[in-house]
């Protein structure tokens, strides 16, 4: 990381996909999305849940994913949750950002992180690793 080496393989990486890897010097080259907003927490609580499958398909219908190979994905679209299981948040505290193509956009995907992002009056912080993959099998750990 410090060598600078890390981010020249990743430059590589970039472009040996057909990218372009100036945006590491200059992100603002990367797809901008036309809407942005930002989802509030609609009460206080704890983030006792995030649900990644709804967070999934809502990406889908934004156009950030396709069903069949011949659709084309829009990198512009997509979700930052930074909110994460067992946090305290306010009545209206951010929670995630919807990135769209339109205002239809915004509401599908505000619409998904209200189904998706649970707030309880209790949690407790979700480790981050919860199985393991060898070769024996999946092992889930303590």
């Amino acid at each position: 990381m410090s060598s600078g080496r890390a981010l020249e393989t990743l430059g590589k990486i970039i472009e040996a996909q057909g990218g372009d890897p100036s945006v590491l010097d200059d992100p603002a080259l990367l797809p901008q999305a036309a809407e942005v907003e930002v989802f509030r927490a609609p009460r206080d609580g704890v983030v006792a849940q995030i649900e990644p499958r709804k967070i999934g398909r809502a990406i889908l219908e934004l156009g950030g994913g396709r069903r069949t190979i011949e659709e084309e994905i829009d990198p512009s679209v997509g979700f930052v949750i930074p909110a994460k299981p067992g946090d305290r948040v306010k009545t209206g505290e951010p929670l995630a950002s919807v990135f769209a193509r339109n205002r239809d956009g915004i509401e599908t995907g505000f619409r998904a992180l209200r189904e998706a992002i649970i707030i309880g009056d209790e949690g407790r912080l979700t480790p981050l690793i919860t199985h393991r993959v060898t070769a024996s099998g999946v092992e889930r750990l303590a």
